[in-house]
């Protein structure tokens, strides 16, 4: 599984290119800022909680919802960075399904 790791370096990577975000900022800036902060509440996941893998759906919830706003609200301006969140999220997103498909995860968590 890929690390949320890359995710979080994706949606800083395309934060970073919108640095001209200045006093008059543009919708962009605060719909990445949103997306920076959905990414950052995976650290706030306890792995070892029984909800964990629940947890973890609804932030990813959170963080394509919040991706879906970037992705209006940059246009195609940046959409070589938007991609590669994008990707990132799909990557995350599947390996998360696949651990909830998983019996041996849902047998490990019961039992925890």
């Amino acid at each position: 599984m890929k690390s949320p790791a890359v995710l979080t370096v994706a949606a800083l990577a395309l934060s970073t290119t919108l640095v001209a975000c200045g006093s008059d900022k543009p919708a962009v800036c605060g719909s990445v800022n949103d997306l920076k902060d959905s990414v950052s509440g995976l650290s706030d996941i306890k792995l070892g909680s029984g909800s964990a893998l629940s947890d973890l759906q609804t932030q990813l919830n959170t963080i394509k919802s919040n991706l879906d706003t970037v992705k209006s609200d940059a246009k195609s301006e940046f959409a070589t960075q938007i991609q590669a969140v994008d990707t990132s999220y799909a990557s995350l997103r599947s390996s998360a399904d696949a651990a909830a498909a998983d019996t041996l995860v849902t047998d490990v968590q019961a039992t925890c």
